[in-house]
């Protein structure tokens, strides 16, 4: 997970909105298994885009990267379930959309390849994501049936 439930959290969020093992409707547990959910959907486009995982904390460019992904994911659905009308008729300006919208063209970044993780590594082991071949390096001919060996006549 590349957040901590509320440490990270707070400061994005407005002032009226705490996170609490009591407070209602997001506790520090709830807000907790959220993290793990965002984190994980974080995962998935990091793996279609090549990258080997975890990402280690070492590689800290493309760590801090994904951690400020996972905030605005994890506020975005915070402030969606708290204030769902928040920007709603006369297309108002709205915190909630502006985190949707960084974390969805974020989250579409990785997976286009388009944002780097840089210092993160690339998964070498193919599970992940196959590379085209093309015939003639995956398939041997056997014969020199259909094979031209220079101009004729």
């Amino acid at each position: 997970m590349y957040v901590g439930a509320t440490a990270d959290l707070t400061p994005m969020l407005p002032a009226n909105v705490s996170i609490g093992t009591n407070t209602s409707p997001w506790t520090v547990a709830g807000v907790g298994s959220l993290i793990g959910e965002v984190s994980a959907e974080i995962d998935t486009a990091v793996a279609a885009a090549g990258y080997g995982l975890p990402i280690a904390t070492t590689a800290t460019t493309a760590y801090a990267r994904l951690q400020n992904l996972c905030k605005m994911g994890v506020c975005w659905q915070v402030l969606k379930s708290i204030f769902p009308d928040m920007g709603g008729p006369g297309d108002k300006v709205s915190l909630a959309a502006d985190y949707r919208t960084a974390y969805v063209d974020g989250l579409d970044a990785i997976r286009a390849g388009s944002e780097p993780l840089i210092g993160a590594g690339l998964d070498a082991s193919e599970s992940v994501r196959l590379l085209p071949r093309s015939r003639s390096t995956s398939d041997t001919p056997t014969s020199t049936e259909g094979i031209s060996l220079g101009w004729e006549p």
